[in-house]
């Protein structure tokens, strides 16, 4: 009699013990996604990189010939061109979408930049909440918003 009083508890707490176990692999397994994210995240320096490589046709075919995408492609003849990987090398090569952005407030300086800002969502959100620095105008937000880097920190890099 006593065993069978004691399986049930058993098997209730074994139970238990896997569903922990099986969220703390599951939160593991989501950090790791997000520590590689932000690892593979693109950088305002390494866009830099990759306009300059892009610009320049030695270094472009160079890279794109052997880059690992271009790697991959030949191994599954996969893209335009597999027997190169070519495509999916320049591919690899270039900026990311927030490249062009960032250079064009960069070159625009801040105060224009701030201007711009000022339609962000950042600054929307502050001037609803009253918060920052002239909060009617979303002042602070609009210029953090100016600055060429802001777009590379909002995606983690």
């Amino acid at each position: 009699m006593k065993a069978k009083n004691l399986a049930l508890p058993l098997m209730a707490g074994a139970l238990m013990y896997g569903l922990s176990q099986r969220d703390q692999q599951k939160k593991q397994a989501e950090e790791a996604a997000e520590a590689e994210a932000k690892a593979n995240a693109p950088t305002l320096g390494g866009d830099f990189l990759k306009a300059f490589i892009s610009a320049t046709p030695l270094l472009r075919e160079g890279l794109a010939l052997s880059s690992p995408e271009a790697q991959a492609a030949r191994q599954d003849q996969s893209g335009f061109w597999p027997e190169l990987g070519l495509t999916e090398g320049y591919a690899a090569n270039r900026p990311s979408e927030n490249f062009i952005p960032a250079l064009a407030k960069g070159i625009a300086g801040p105060a224009l930049s701030s201007i711009v800002g000022l339609g962000s969502e950042k600054s929307k959100q502050a001037r609803q909440d009253q918060t920052g620095f002239f909060p009617e105008l979303g002042l602070s937000e609009a210029f953090q918003a100016g600055m060429p880097w802001y777009d590379y920190r909002q995606n983690g890099g």
